[in-house]
C-alpha cells in the first residue's frame, strides 16, 4: 500500500471540486435538449425549500466534521500531537462526501424539472467549499505535520 501524502489529499479535494463542475456541465447540456421540461416530472416549491435545507445540512455537516474533527489536532487547540494521515484522510473523505451530497440533492431537483438556475447553486456551493475550506485545511494539516516532524514542506 502506498503511503498517504499531501498530494493524495490535495488530489482528493480538487477532484471532488471538479466533479461538481462536471455535474453542472451535464445539467447545462441536458438543458439544451428541446422540450426537456415535457419529459421530466414537475417539482413543487416545497421540493426546492426542502432541497435547500438538506443541502445546508450537508454543507454544514461536512465542513463541521473536518473543522471540529481536526481543530485540536491541527494547530489551534490544546492537543499536542496531530492525528495520523489516515485518520485525517477519513475525516476529509466524509466531509467532502457530505458536501458533494449537496450537488446530488440539486441534481435530483434538476431531474424533477427544476431549471439550471435552480441547480447551479447546489453545484457551485460545494465547489466553493472544497476549494475555499477543505483545500486550506489540507495545506494547514500538512504544514503542521511537517513542522511537528521538523521537515521542510514538500509536494
Amino acid at each position: 500500500m502506498q503511503p498517504i501524502t499531501k498530494r493524495n489529499h490535495v488530489t482528493l479535494v480538487v477532484a471532488m471540486a471538479l466533479s461538481n463542475a462536471l455535474f453542472l456541465l451535464l445539467a447545462w447540456y441536458l438543458s439544451l435538449v428541446p422540450n426537456i421540461e415535457a419529459m421530466l416530472p414537475q417539482y413543487s416549491a416545497s421540493d426546492v425549500d426542502l432541497a435547500y435545507v438538506g443541502a445546508l445540512v450537508c454543507l454544514c455537516g461536512g465542513t463541521g466534521r473536518v473543522y471540529f474533527g481536526t481543530k485540536g489536532r491541527i494547530s489551534f487547540g490544546p492537543a499536542k500531537s496531530l492525528m495520523s494521515p489516515a485518520m485525517f484522510q477519513g475525516e476529509l473523505i466524509v466531509g467532502v462526501a457530505m458536501a458533494a451530497a449537496c450537488t446530488a440533492i440539486g441534481l435530483r431537483l434538476f431531474l424533477r424539472g427544476a431549471g439550471l438556475t435552480i441547480f447551479a447553486p447546489f453545484a457551485l456551493a460545494p465547489m466553493f467549499i472544497d476549494l475555499a475550506f477543505f483545500l486550506p485545511c489540507v495545506l494547514k494539516y500538512w504544514s503542521a505535520r511537517d513542522e511537528e516532524r521538523g521537515a521542510k514542506l514538500s509536494f
